[in-house]
């Protein structure tokens, strides 16, 4: 028969019993800390990524309006936005040894060597559905070499997405 007694007195069995419990409930605390920072990560990741992934296709260089006339050395460029709320859009002018860039919004911006459509210095992005044709002197700049490519990027809810469009430049016929 089995002794009641020796059994509730064994210290041996609950000792281990409580390690078990202890090691159980480490495992878990050190769980919920790794996924409480991991999850923030993800969460940070997934706004920016919603809040670019939606301007794809609507923030665009138009392609006709953009060449670079010699003569007069200006690049010619438009920018066209479809359905779509934007904070700005950087735009990038380089060459093989020159690059610019400039972020357009809705204030105001004076840029040296950039015009507007009415050549105008007075800088500002498209409304939304519409576009607007820019004008760089790359010359007055002081580059050696015409522009070759531009590219643009929006900024969407304070996040600066990834290039969405690029054009290597034509000159102008």
């Amino acid at each position: 028969m089995i002794d009641m007694a020796k059994l509730t007195n064994s210290k041996k069995g609950v000792s281990a019993v409580v390690a078990m419990v202890l090691m159980v409930l480490l495992v878990v605390v050190s769980v919920m800390i790794v996924w409480g920072v991991v999850s923030n990560l993800i969460d940070d990741e997934i706004s920016s990524s919603e809040a670019c992934f939606n301007s794809f296709d609507k923030v665009l260089i138009e392609d006709k309006f953009t060449c670079y006339n010699v003569s007069s050395n200006e690049l010619k460029f438009g920018i066209k936005l479809a359905d779509i709320d934007v904070d700005g859009v950087y735009v990038l002018i380089e060459n093989d040894v020159d690059s610019l860039g400039l972020t357009l919004n809705y204030s105001v911006v004076t840029q040296a060597n950039f015009l507007n459509r009415t050549r105008g210095t007075w800088l500002v992005l498209p409304p939304k559905k519409g576009s607007f044709v820019y004008y760089f002197n790359s010359t007055k700049e002081g580059w050696t070499s015409r522009p070759q490519t531009i590219e643009i990027a929006p900024i969407v809810s304070g996040v600066d997405c990834d290039v969405l469009d690029s054009v290597v430049i034509d000159t102008c016929i």
